[in-house]
């Protein structure tokens, strides 16, 4: 993969916090790996890639951004309109609690004490050494 900008798409309700929309439920623990994956790779961008929009969305914005993560867009790649017109904003990894394969506890929100090693693995494939 390419040393340039990678970009992260996430999702927020039941994969950063619990699910209260349109209110912000409680920290499930991704910052921590979120801070992680950011300071090992710093070609590293949030994308944040939800259903929110409008109020909701910018208190997920302003959440992430007092916990530390820049958020670097909303729901869209910036620069995705100059090679393609497709609506599906491009990202190299999606992190969300409704891709298959992710563990989820209980109450179905990302297992991030189970996912977070995973992720990091999967940058440190593709990104290592970058």
């Amino acid at each position: 993969m390419s040393s340039t900008m990678v970009v992260l798409g996430l999702d927020i309700d039941s994969t950063v916090v619990t699910h209260a929309y349109p209110l912000m439920g409680e920290d499930i623990g991704a910052v921590p790996w979120l801070k992680m994956a950011l300071e090992k790779y710093p070609a590293l961008r949030i994308m944040v890639c939800t259903m929110r929009s409008g109020e909701p969305l910018e208190l997920a914005r302003v959440w992430l951004e007092e916990r530390g993560i820049p958020v670097w867009a909303l729901n869209a790649h910036p620069e995705q309109a100059e090679w393609t017109e497709s609506p599906k904003p491009y990202a190299h990894y999606y992190v969300d609690d409704r891709a298959v394969g992710v563990p989820l506890r209980l109450d179905r929100c990302i297992d991030w004490e189970r996912y977070g090693p995973m992720l990091m693995a999967d940058l440190e494939r593709d990104l290592g050494g970058h």
